[in-house]
């Protein structure tokens, strides 16, 4: 059954992405965390995530060795996920964001929290993300214009 689209039926499916999902997780040392996880990943978001992980990785190769670069990078993107699909605080600097992702990976938590995100969710963001690699040069150039 077709529905009209008007602003009430919009609003009532966008408020799907309102929904969390309560997780709760173990650390290496047997403490039990509580988080929440968003049930639906907002294509926005997504889509934020991408520009933010572009943009700091370029951060990442002006403040960092190259060996320091490779490896920070293997954080960024998880750390990213948990950010803005969790509820777990997240710095907006880079190098803060990468530290707190440095004490949850040391905690066996990082995975953790990946493996409690909805899969299908995961699956959308994989997607979204090899649709915009054809973009990520065009990405990359205009953030370096703002900087300019």
């Amino acid at each position: 059954m077709s529905k009209k689209l008007n602003i009430q039926a919009i609003n009532k499916n966008a408020n799907k992405f309102n929904e969390k999902i309560s997780q709760q997780i173990e650390d290496r040392f047997g403490n039990t965390y509580t988080l929440e996880v968003s049930k639906f990943f907002k294509k926005t978001d997504i889509q934020k995530l991408i520009v933010d992980y572009v943009a700091f990785k370029e951060q990442l190769n002006e403040i960092s060795t190259q060996v320091k670069t490779i490896e920070q990078s293997f954080f960024l993107f998880p750390i990213l996920l948990v950010k803005y699909f969790t509820n777990v605080p997240i710095p907006d600097d880079v190098e803060e964001m990468l530290v707190v992702a440095e004490t949850l990976i040391n905690l066996d938590l990082l995975d953790k929290i990946i493996g409690v995100l909805p899969q299908e969710e995961i699956k959308r963001v994989n997607e979204l993300i090899k649709k915009m690699s054809d973009n990520l040069p065009l990405i990359t150039d205009m953030l370096k214009e703002d900087d300019e």
